[in-house]
């Protein structure tokens, strides 16, 4: 049977370098977590968690060692091209490049001057870029973020994805992954949908990633499950069939915790999608959900289960610390605020830099607040620059010998 002939919801479509021009992209996507399930079966294919850059490949970035990291990156790519890695492994090489690192921009913009004609150049900015617009939209607990940023940073990214196909448009799955996962973000028509998807699964139609991608666009159930039903026909292993019931699974809670039933009705199914299979995606998920429902212990719980998945995931050390703030510890909460901010998150950065300039929590520390601050406002947190705004205004109207901050003296807790 061929995989793709059930696919097409409507009549078949040319996919040219023009459809680039209607895409904005992000990847990997924001998420909730709770209860520890039974444990997970293995699943194949892939796994939307993010590893982080390799250190010897951020090395050779920040050490402006260009033709390091392109020789590095492309040779991923050849290792593809030639069987040697499968689309999971390629992802996740370029997906590390999704740093909160205010140095990796600047680094990445030398690296595509050097070599303007890299397209593994061009899709690391894409990712890095993807990694900032999801950092925009984490940005506020419980809520939905800066979603003007979220779209800004995605637009951003837009370019670099038009270059690439500019380049070679006959280079990996992941570039059409890309689009096929934003395509639902820019309200695109169904049949480009399914035409950007019946040309990815061409190329490989035992791909995992791609089918997960498709059902997470699907949008309404019915359509998840119909394209579920498609992909369990195809000759797939049980573990990367688990791996699609998995998506399935956790799609159907997203889609209660946005009805009426909300977060409450979403987390059983949450905890069935991680009974299949274990990603910190689905923890998130399951974090998000207890937190709006104000359930603290699970969320705890369950933050410290995906850090132990995904240590390098700042978000998930960030709400390790605010879900022990809400239950009043907040000395228990320094050391994964700490963590948060090594990895890079702005708003811990912010949180960390007010605590160590009103001195009520840890030992004031007027030096290392500020060095906090000043990264957290580099990234874009509006907090963090009105700290430092109204320290400076302080600093100006004190005598030298005043200049000691005060327990107090600045913007108290949220």
């Amino acid at each position: 049977m061929n995989p793709l002939a059930p696919l097409r919801r409507g009549a078949a479509l040319t996919l040219t370098t023009s459809l680039t021009l209607t895409l904005t992209l992000a990847l990997a996507p924001c998420a909730d977590a709770a209860a520890e399930p039974a444990p997970p079966s293995r699943c194949a294919g892939w796994s939307e968690d993010v590893a982080g850059l390799a250190p010897e490949a951020l090395e050779l970035l920040l050490n402006e060692d260009y033709a390091g990291i392109e020789g590095r990156f492309n040779g991923q790519l050849r290792s593809y091209l030639g069987g040697a890695i499968d689309d999971d492994r390629l992802f996740q090489a370029f997906d590390g490049f999704r740093l909160a690192d205010a140095r990796i921009e600047p680094a990445l913009d030398a690296w595509i001057r050097t070599y303007p004609q890299s397209y593994a150049a061009r899709l690391a900015r894409v990712h890095y870029r993807i990694g900032l617009a999801w950092s925009a939209r984490a940005a506020q607990d419980g809520g939905n973020g800066d979603l003007a940023g979220f779209e800004a940073h995605l637009r951003a990214a837009l370019p670099d994805l038009q270059a690439a196909v500019e380049i070679d448009e006959t280079r990996p799955i992941s570039l059409l992954q890309t689009m096929l996962r934003m395509a639902p973000w820019l309200g695109m028509p169904a049949e480009k949908i399914d035409a950007i998807r019946e040309r990815t699964l061409a190329i490989d139609p035992y791909s995992v990633r791609t089918w997960r991608i498709a059902l997470w666009g699907a949008g309404q159930p019915d359509e998840i499950d119909r394209l579920a039903a498609i992909a369990s026909s195809v000759a797939l292993s049980e573990p990367q069939k688990a791996s699609i019931e998995h998506m399935r699974i956790r799609l159907h809670g997203e889609h209660l915790s946005r009805g009426r039933t909300g977060p409450a009705a979403a987390v059983p199914l949450y905890q069935q999608a991680l009974a299949v299979c274990e990603t910190a995606e689905v923890w998130q998920l399951l974090i998000r959900a207890h937190a709006s429902l104000g359930q603290w212990q699970p969320m705890q719980a369950a933050a410290s289960r995906m850090i132990r998945l995904a240590p390098q995931q700042a978000w998930a050390w960030r709400q390790l610390g605010w879900v022990l703030e809400k239950q009043r510890k907040p000395l228990e909460a320094v050391a994964p605020y700490e963590k948060a901010s090594a990895l890079g998150d702005t708003w811990a950065q912010a949180r960390l830099g007010r605590w160590m300039l009103e001195g009520r929590i840890v030992r004031r520390d007027l030096s290392r607040a500020i060095t906090l601050l000043q990264s957290a406002a580099a990234g874009g947190n509006d907090d963090a620059r009105q700290l430092l705004a109204e320290l400076d205004a302080r600093l100006r109207r004190e005598p030298q010998s005043a200049r000691a901050p005060k327990a107090g003296s600045i913007v108290q807790g949220d």
